[in-house]
Parts: C-alpha cells; sequence; structure tokens
C-alpha cells in the first residue's frame, strides 16, 4: 500500500543517515529531504490502496480519503503549471476541499469515522520525518526549526499532500506555541530584571525601532502598501528567544551577565511585537477605528503593569505560604500545572476581549510564576516534552503548510525576501548597548559587540507568526508571506552559524 511503500523510503533513507550523519551532514541533510520527497510521491502513487480492507465503511472512507488527496494535487499541479481553470476553478476547488474537511466525521453509511489506519500512519511517518530533519539540522550548528519549516514544505497540502487532516495539525501546532510562550514567562529572572533591566530595554527598543524602521522603508520601496509594509517591519522586529538561549548555553555564555542581558531584551523585544501584533488585528477588521487603535498599547501596558505586581508580591506568597501548605506533597505538582494553565487561559481571553494579541496572556501567566521554584520543577519534568513535541508542529505544519513552496522559488519572491534580511543589520546594531563599561573610561568592548549583535540577529517563532497573521487577516498575499519566511531562512541559516563561529574564536 501507499502507507508502506511512503513507509520503506522513509525507513532506508533514516537508517542510511544513521549511518553516515556524523560523516557527512550536509549530505545527508540534503539526501533526506529528498528521500521525504519521494516517499511523499509514494504515498500518493497507488490510489488503490483500500483493497485489502476487512471493514466496508473504512473503505468509503479511504476512497474519500484519497480523492480528497488527488483533489489537492491537481491543485498543486495548477499552481505550478498555472494550467487552464484559472484563479475561479482553483477557488471552487478550494471552497470544495475546505467544506470536505470542514466535516471530518461525516455520516459513512450510517457510522462516523473521523479517521482512518493510514490517516495515523501517515500522521505518525510525518511526525518522525520532522523529529529528524530537526535533528540534521542541530548536526549542521542549525536550529532545528530549520529542518521542521522544510520538512513540513515537502510533505504538507501546498506540495504533496502527504500530511492527512492538515487543519486538526495547524490547530495543534498552535498549543506548541502558547507554551512556549509560558515557558518564555517563567525563564524571567525578577532580579536579574532589576539588575539590567534599563540596559535591557534599551537594547530592546533599539532592537526593534531599527529593523522596523529599516523593513518597513524596504517593503514601501518595492511597492507594498502600508498596511502589508507595517507586517513585514513587525517580523523584523522580534528575536528567536530560543534560538539565541541554545546556542549560548552552548557556548557556555548564558549564565554570564551578557547572556542574561541577552535574554532580557530578547524577551522585551517580543513584548515590543506583542503589541503591534495587536495593533495589526485592529488595522484588519473594517469595523475598527478611531479609538481603537489606541486599545492594544493601553490594555497591553495595564496588564504588564498589573500582572508584574501580581508576580512580585501577591501570587508567590498566595501559592507558597496559603494554598501550597494546605495540600499534599504528592498533589503539589497537579496543582501548581493546573494553576498556571488556567491562568494562561484567562489571561489570553482577556487579551482576545482587550483587543490585545492573545499569546501576550500566555506569557504573562509565566510571569506571574516565574519567582515560584517548585513551578520551574514541575515545567522542565512535565512540561518541557510537550512543549518542544508540538512546537515542532508549530513549524512543520502550522508555518509550514502556508507557505507557498510551489510557487516561492521565483526571482521576485527570493528578491524580496532577501532584500527584508537586510533590515537584519538594525538587530546587529543592538550589540552597542550591551557593551562592557570599565570603571575608568567607556568602551564599547569588540567581543561583547559581536557576540550580541549575532545572538540578537535571528529571526523566529514570533516572526513566522507575524507573516502568519498577515496572511489570515488577508494584509499581505502569499507571495509577500514566502518572502517574508525566505528572509526567516536565512536569518535562521546566518545568525547561529556567526554566533557559533564568534563564540569558537573567542
Amino acid at each position: 500500500g501507499a502507507g508502506h511503500q511512503s513507509f520503506s523510503v522513509l525507513c532506508s533513507a533514516s537508517g542510511a543517515s544513521v549511518c553516515v550523519l556524523m560523516v557527512r551532514p550536509t549530505l545527508t541533510f540534503c539526501a533526506l529531504l529528498l528521500a521525504l520527497a519521494c516517499a511523499a510521491a509514494a504515498g500518493g502513487a497507488s490510489p488503490n490502496c483500500t483493497r485489502r480492507r476487512l471493514v466496508d465503511d473504512a473503505s468509503v472512507a479511504e476512497r474519500e480519503s484519497a480523492q480528497h488527496l488527488r483533489s489537492w494535487r491537481r491543485l498543486t499541479w495548477r499552481w505550478l503549471t498555472g494550467g487552464d481553470g484559472g484563479d475561479e476553478r482553483i477557488g471552487d476547488e478550494r471552497r470544495r476541499l475546505g467544506s470536505a474537511s470542514d466535516d471530518p466525521c461525516g455520516d459513512h453509511s450510517g457510522h462516523h469515522i473521523p479517521f482512518t489506519f493510514n490517516d495515523v500512519e501517515q500522521f505518525a511517518l510525518f511526525y518522525i520525518a520532522l523529529w529528524a530533519c530537526g535533528k540534521l539540522a542541530e548536526a549542521l550548528w542549525l536550529p532545528s526549526l530549520a529542518g521542521e519549516l522544510l520538512c513540513g514544505m515537502v510533505l504538507g497540502p501546498r506540495l504533496s499532500s502527504f500530511v492527512p487532516k492538515p487543519d486538526a495539525v495547524m490547530m495543534i501546532g498552535q498549543v506548541g506555541l502558547v507554551l512556549e510562550m509560558v515557558s518564555c514567562g517563567l525563564e524571567v529572572d525578577l532580579d536579574m530584571l532589576v539588575a539590567y533591566g534599563p540596559r535591557a530595554l534599551c537594547a530592546a527598543l533599539l532592537g526593534s525601532a531599527l529593523p522596523f524602521a529599516i523593513a518597513f522603508g524596504l517593503a514601501t520601496a518595492v511597492g507594498l502598501s502600508a498596511e502589508a509594509a507595517y507586517v513585514v517591519a513587525i517580523a523584523a522586529m522580534p528575536t528567536a528567544v530560543g534560538v539565541a538561549t541554545k546556542v549560548m548555553n552552548m557556548g557556555h555564555v548564558l549564565n554570564t551577565p551578557l547572556g542574561q542581558l541577552v535574554l532580557l531584551a530578547t524577551v522585551v523585544d517580543d513584548i515590543i511585537a506583542f503589541i503591534n501584533l495587536g495593533e495589526l488585528k485592529v488595522l484588519a477588521d473594517p469595523n475598527l477605528g478611531g479609538v481603537s487603535y489606541l486599545w492594544p498599547v493601553l490594555s497591553s501596558v495595564l496588564l504588564l503593569a498589573g500582572v508584574g505586581w501580581l508576580a512580585v508580591d501577591v501570587v508567590p506568597r498566595l501559592v507558597e505560604s496559603k494554598l501550597l501548605p494546605r495540600v499534599q506533597q504528592r498533589h503539589h505538582d497537579v496543582v501548581l500545572t493546573s494553576l498556571l494553565c488556567a491562568m494562561a487561559v484567562g489571561l489570553m481571553a482577556v487579551c482576545h476581549r482587550t483587543k490585545t494579541f492573545p499569546l501576550l496572556g500566555a506569557f504573562l501567566a509565566g510571569l506571574s510564576f516565574c519567582s515560584i521554584a517548585p513551578v520551574h520543577h514541575v515545567w522542565a519534568h512535565q512540561v518541557k516534552r510537550i512543549q518542544y513535541s508540538l512546537l515542532r508542529l508549530f513549524y512543520g505544519a502550522t508555518i509550514a503548510f502556508e507557505v507557498p513552496v510551489a510557487t516561492m522559488w521565483t526571482g521576485r519572491i527570493i528578491g524580496r525576501g532577501a532584500l527584508f534580511f537586510l533590515a537584519i543589520a538594525g538587530k546587529f546594531a543592538t550589540g552597542f548597548t550591551v557593551g562592557h563599561y570599565s570603571a575608568h573610561h567607556r568602551s564599547h568592548d569588540l567581543q561583547n559587540f559581536l557576540r550580541a549583535g549575532f545572538a540578537m540577529a535571528v529571526w523566529g517563532e514570533i516572526s513566522l507568526l507575524a507573516g502568519f497573521q498577515g496572511l489570515v487577516d488577508n494584509v499581505i498575499d502569499e507571495d509577500t508571506f514566502g518572502s517574508i519566511v525566505f528572509a526567516v531562512l536565512l536569518s535562521v541559516f546566518v545568525g547561529p552559524w556567526a554566533l557559533r563561529w564568534r563564540l569558537w574564536h573567542d
């Protein structure tokens, strides 16, 4: 069957990859991507894959799934060739596919069959491929998101339609991003925030304003509207916290004053990006205007001030002095996890209703518990692995499935992506704000400048999310989104390699 052909191809590629990974990691990475494409082709090469099914109802579901897969393939071929039918037929095809996926539990001969065995098998193979590509990317001194994003682009509905139920997989990936934001809030060190807060704020403001201005200017220069240029500028503002943290930790500088300062600056970067994403949602809503444009900024400031007070004075005292002593020790983990999740959901709902970007609520929930030591233990031992597993789906599905991979390899999209990448110079310039100052004279230390500049010069999940949000709100088109993804991939390749080279040189 199709699944067994795909499984054979992937197993062969994985076995070869393990053998030569330490010898030729670059060739292994390229070979695995090629194998993924072959596996996807094998997954769609046998339309009669249900001939051995024993249950008639499951056979009906399989035939409908195969028909759905062939429809996606026809749609992809039209994107590739620009063939007959034009935009109207493509739109009809999209609407038909959307209606089919909207009712996954439709009536099949009186029985509800939401998925079949082949769906489970293909999803398992897809997830294994995501994991393998992420590990190969790390072997090449790249963030795992680079391999996961490329894998999702190859196996997603825009190219091979190998992954079943793409809408459901994309939604699950969003949960991974929520957990990532909660984790970022938990990792804030309040003592370090007090000690390095002013300099971190200065670095974050400079590291947000300069890329914003450069990206906005470049986007308008290539003919984008002000709203579309705003999306590109927002994507250039944040720093990939996870990528910078991993690289600095491998270089043994994360726990130094410089590492903590960079970490705080990246967190403030994300907060500023969240505020702008809230503004973007207001701009995309034609029913809002006037005073509504002030709501995202005002509500974000009030929430930050209120939750900051809770994190310092209220939550630690209530949890550690009032709640935990009244709960048996064996139930502490469940109670703390439940409280944190409840606060995350509640604050996200508050942010949504006050026109603030909801992920800010997830970050603030983590910030509320950042000074409670048992929460860090619970998160590290019970939630962290789930977070990484779901975040893999965010890169490989939520973002990758929306990339117009069949049409993005054009001079126009790649050229714009390379042009947008120039805005990374604004992130690199933040190294001026974190230089080492001696007691006798003020001089910028070149070593710290290069370390901080390369650590900040990486875009990641929030940049991709900004482009994705602009695409969903119809502020930018698919070509612009493809250019943003290409610029992010360039930063993911250049930034970590440069930072690792600098740390190794030092």
